[in-house]
């Protein structure tokens, strides 16, 4: 079959079964996780589709890529791509929004049970043959309240895990109806009522100028002293210059981070080196499942798209007035 298609892959990893998809009838080229804005222009020059699991696609690069159909994002959050410029020049954005929901909120649970019971201290300690049992006084999960700061895919099924440890959910998402809620089991509260009664606080709203640094300087001090913060999300949700400075003072008790501002983040950044803070390299919905299901989700879109329908997923749906592709 005629490649009659060139699509550009960016970033490291991109699952095997979704590349296959795309070969019969695409170019395929590849640029990593952390080229320069320049490599991905270049790259993308000559591109109908990009399938994006990391960088930018900022407006510069969709300015310089007239052949540019579709973008197609390898996962959920779409804060790197420039979405007003793709609908300006016609250009579909998509997201797998069902794809990685599992592996994030498992790792989001992981990450709580990592920090009440100090995993990662603990094995730290005993690798270097430091026996001792007092410093890892852990708490249990059951009987505990859960904040969710967003229920939506991925807040719902960490709802639905933690009822199954045996907490009480609550969560504030002024998106969620409040039957929607109830069919989970969860109670809906306004964000400010609801930080102040819980026990672990997990993040899982998209990143918006409304939501950015929603945990921070205001909201850090409404915790418990015992509280735990956990975000899978996006790194801008949560200031980290407002959360060490509530760390060290003791308000909440710890953290633990997938996801930041800056990835990835500086050396020299003195927030990861707290003691009281876990840290993991935004591997979240990196599991071998949600791999394969993000890749093939977001092969599936360009392939609808080339095919001349219009794929699931769109953020953009008002570009379907002037979209290059000519969707049926």
């Amino acid at each position: 079959m005629s490649q009659a298609y060139h699509v550009l892959l960016c970033g490291n990893v991109i699952a095997p079964e979704g590349r296959r998809l795309l070969e019969p009838i695409a170019r395929l080229s590849q640029v990593g996780d952390y080229c320069s804005e320049a490599e991905r222009i270049e790259a993308a020059s000559t591109a109908d589709a990009m399938l994006v699991r990391t960088g930018a696609v900022t407006r510069a690069l969709v300015e310089q890529a007239p052949q540019l159909k579709i973008v197609a994002r390898h996962g959920v959050g779409y804060d790197a791509v420039d979405v007003a410029a793709c609908t300006e020049h016609g250009v579909l954005v998509t997201i797998t929004p069902q794809a990685n929901a599992t592996s994030v909120s498992e790792h989001a649970l992981a990450l709580m049970l990592a920090c009440a019971r100090k995993v990662p201290q603990a094995d730290a300690a005993l690798k270097v043959g430091n026996w001792q049992r007092e410093p890892y006084l852990g708490i249990e999960l059951s009987g505990k309240t859960l904040g969710l700061v967003g229920l939506g895919r991925v807040g719902s099924k960490v709802a639905n895990l933690a009822r199954a440890f045996g907490m009480t959910v609550l969560a504030a998402d002024p998106y969620t109806s409040a039957e929607h809620a109830a069919e989970l089991g969860v109670t809906l509260v306004a964000l400010e009522e609801m930080l102040p009664q819980c026990d672990f606080v997990s993040v899982h709203a998209p990143l918006t100028p409304e939501t950015h640094h929603i945990i921070g300087a205001r909201t850090l001090p409404l915790l418990k002293e015992t509280a735990i913060l956990v975000n899978t999300a996006r790194g801008g949700l949560v200031d980290p210059v407002a959360l060490r400075t509530a760390l060290l003072a003791g308000r909440p008790a710890a953290a633990a981070l997938d996801v930041f501002e800056q990835e990835p983040f500086a050396a020299d950044d003195p927030l990861p080196k707290l003691p009281n803070v876990i840290v993991t390299p935004h591997v979240g919905g990196q599991t071998a499942e949600a791999l394969v299901n993000m890749a093939v989700a977001a092969a599936e879109a360009i392939l609808t798209v080339f095919d001349g329908r219009r794929p699931d997923g769109i953020v953009n749906p008002e570009v379907l007035a002037n979209s290059r592709a000519r969707l049926q």
